[in-house]
Order: structure tokens, then sequence, then C-alpha cells
């Protein structure tokens, strides 16, 4: 797939198609790491594995854990 490349303040920008931002979890505001090599310039998402799963868990996947404080500090060895 082919871009432009668009003047963006004193800087150059690339705009990301939809379908490679979904596949890779890319957001507005998200890090990339952005590389040349020989003469390719290479942009690749700062994302781990665990980033993308903690992004998906919500307050209804979410277990609840209730502490009783009263058991606190009398843990038996």
């Amino acid at each position: 797939m082919q871009s432009q490349i668009r003047k963006w303040g004193n800087s150059l920008g690339v705009r990301v198609p939809k379908k490679f931002a979904d596949k890779l979890n890319l957001k507005d505001g998200s890090s990339i790491n952005v590389e040349v090599t020989d003469k390719q310039l290479i942009i690749s998402a700062d994302t781990s594995e665990l980033d993308r799963l903690v992004d998906k868990i919500t307050k209804h996947n979410c277990h609840l854990e209730i502490f009783n404080d009263a058991t606190l500090g009398k843990e038996i060895w």
C-alpha cells in the first residue's frame, strides 16, 4: 500500500491506514519505534503483549477481591 509524506510543523508525518492501526492496536497517542535500516524506514508498535492484555481489563471482567484487615499480619509459618 502506498501513502504520502506530509509536512507536520517542522517535521514530516505519515498516516497509518486504519486496518494497519487496528491490527497493531495503535490509537491516537500510542508509542511507536522508528528505525532506519539500509534504505527502509521501519515503524513498529511499542506495546508488549502484556500491555495489550491489560488494555482489555474492564470492570466487567475484573475479579473483585475483598480483604479482611483483621487477618493481616497474623500469618502462621
